[in-house]
């Protein structure tokens, strides 16, 4: 019997390629994968049991010790990007529970480990890992493809509305009695106005095209629905809405990405397209520049104009604009462990197979449905869902209702052969132990 790997991707438009590129790494290991979200991540662990959870947040991995004690839980850090008072240390180091109930963690760059031991110095290091992120392998091989600035003809425009735009068409009046709430509501409002202005100048003063692409947690079809209709008829052929499964894949068509403060900055300087930030126009400067170290860095480093005239000259000049910053590659190499030598995947791989090969015969011998029942199962009640309410794919993965990006397959086509020497730390091993 083949060990049993569940794979948590905790958002669909954020943490599916990576997922999908290390499911497609267990599978040539020999592992049995499955890929779950938020919605069917319980059900998933109480039908299958499976002997290796894989999870991107620290509750859902709590979750899983409770549910299924005997499997081995694995933190796979999504997000390497976290204020300080908001990290993963500085939870962990108030709910210890939740860091002892993880067997690896996987994270990002050396930022965490220096935080846990300062902020845990009495906790076990030892199963943390510094591995970079496998999307930054997705991201590589995107930017060895892509073709030069001065030949793409569409501006990205990055949103950030869930307060207003909630992926579960929950209304922004449930929250408004909540005084920061109501704060987030009202920049936000302020913030679309400002970026509608922007995209309209741009498309009545240049022949760029606007690709749009909402964030991980806003309804898409909102902006089917009303915001490329608000724009006027004469426009609707130079709007599009992106809801691709990898930002790679959509910031290397872009000439440039004008965006509030984002970390899809990250992405765009390692892929050398430049990065208009609009929070002088929206007047959330001071308020980012304040938030975090990071975001403060991200402020200094990229493009900011005071101005809506000043924003559309940039877009003009995307072609000549300098992207490279000393403080950000220092930055990336602090909290993304770039450069890392080794394709991050395959440090992923080799971490989760030498943790199966150590527990070996330990591994549980619980019984759980067959992979094709499970996935049929999982099928009709995904269908169900959508059937009540369009909006759950913007969320909730399924095989069925997602298309996987074909670079994604190409990258893993790449590291194949780095792979099968993966095996070689114990070939049979993790086979036989969930026998």
């Amino acid at each position: 019997m083949k060990p049993r790997v569940l794979i948590r991707a905790h958002t669909v438009r954020r943490d599916i390629g990576m997922s999908a590129l290390v499911e497609m790494g267990l599978q040539q290991l020999g592992y049995e994968t499955f890929i779950c979200s938020v919605h069917n991540f319980q059900r998933t662990l109480r039908w299958w049991k499976p002997h290796v959870v894989i999870t991107q947040t620290a509750g859902s991995a709590h979750q899983a010790r409770e549910i299924l004690p005997g499997a081995l839980v694995v933190f796979l850090d999504a997000e390497g990007y976290q204020p300080e008072y908001n990290s993963w240390a500085t939870f962990w180091e108030k709910n210890q529970p939740y860091y002892d109930a993880l067997d690896l963690i996987l994270a990002w760059g050396p930022i965490l480990g220096d935080e846990v031991r300062r902020l845990m110095p009495t906790s076990d290091v030892s199963k943390l890992h510094v591995v970079s992120s496998p999307k930054f392998d997705l991201l590589e091989h995107m930017r060895k493809s892509a073709p030069p600035i001065s030949a793409r003809n569409s501006i990205g425009i990055i949103t950030r509305y869930p307060s207003i735009n909630n992926h579960e068409g929950v209304p922004a009046i449930r929250g408004l009695h909540v005084k920061s709430n109501l704060d987030s509501t009202i920049n936000s409002c302020l913030a679309y106005h400002a970026q509608h202005t922007i995209i309209s100048r741009i498309l009545r003063e240049t022949d760029f095209s606007i690709s749009i692409r909402p964030h991980p947690l806003e309804d898409i079809s909102s902006y089917h629905k009303y915001v490329i209709p608000s724009f006027g008829k004469e426009y609707s052929d130079r709007l599009s809405i992106d809801d691709s499964l990898d930002i790679s894949e959509w910031i290397i068509k872009q000439r440039a990405l004008v965006s509030p403060t984002s970390t899809a900055y990250v992405e765009a300087y390692l892929l050398n397209v430049p990065f208009i930030n609009v929070d002088r126009i929206t007047d959330m400067y001071e308020y980012n520049a304040v938030f975090a170290i990071v975001c403060r860095q991200w402020l200094e480093s990229a493009y900011v104009p005071n101005t809506i005239d000043e924003a559309i000259e940039l877009v003009r000049d995307a072609p000549n604009l300098s992207i490279r910053r000393p403080v950000m590659d220092q930055q990336i190499s602090d909290y993304c462990g770039l450069p890392c030598g080794r394709p991050s995947t395959l440090q992923v791989l080799e971490a989760i197979h030498r943790l199966v090969v150590q527990h070996g015969t330990k591994l549980h011998r619980e019984a759980g449905l067959p992979l094709a029942l499970l996935g049929f199962i999982d099928d009709l009640l995904y269908r169900r869902l959508m059937l009540r309410d369009r909006r759950h794919k913007n969320f909730h993965y399924n095989r069925n209702y997602h298309k996987l990006p074909r670079h994604i397959s190409a990258t893993f086509q790449e590291l194949q052969l780095e792979i099968r020497a993966i095996q070689a730390v114990a070939p049979s091993t993790a086979t036989s132990a969930a026998s």
